[in-house]
């Protein structure tokens, strides 16, 4: 489990419901106690009123830490931010076990595929070629 700083605080999620505007266009709800407002490409996620993150929309990594955390603390549950972050139940739990496992860095997005420069022919093969050219 990633070291939050809280050593033997107990985690204890929201009873309470929440009263807040669900009409509003720019509001996605999230759970009764939890919801995400979304202005000029920037999302502000509020927990009974209170702002607790900010994250530009199309930042993934920021998203990955919110759902991370938020799920740590007790917030939100995984089915609850399906619908949110339009991101399958699958992806909400690798993204807390990674966070899980490595922290923050590992919410980081990997590049995927061979590295910039690098040959698919291994130098072995590369000298080969090129003693028979000779």
């Amino acid at each position: 489990m990633c070291d939050t700083g809280l050593m033997d605080a107990e985690v204890t999620t929201v009873q309470e419901p929440f009263d807040f505007d669900r009409a509003d266009p720019h509001r996605i709800a999230v759970n009764g106690h939890c919801y995400i407002d979304e202005h000029d490409g920037i999302r502000v996620v509020s927990v009974l009123g209170v702002p607790i993150h900010r994250y530009p929309a199309n930042d993934r990594a920021a998203e990955a830490l919110f759902i991370a955390q938020a799920i740590e603390v007790g917030y939100v549950t995984p089915a609850e931010l399906t619908l949110a972050v339009q991101a399958s139940k699958r992806t909400i739990y690798r993204i807390h076990e990674r966070y899980e496992k490595e922290g923050a860095i590992g919410l980081l997005q990997e590049k995927r595929g061979r590295p910039r420069g690098q040959t698919r022919v291994s130098t072995f093969e590369r000298d080969s070629v090129e003693r028979n050219r000779a």
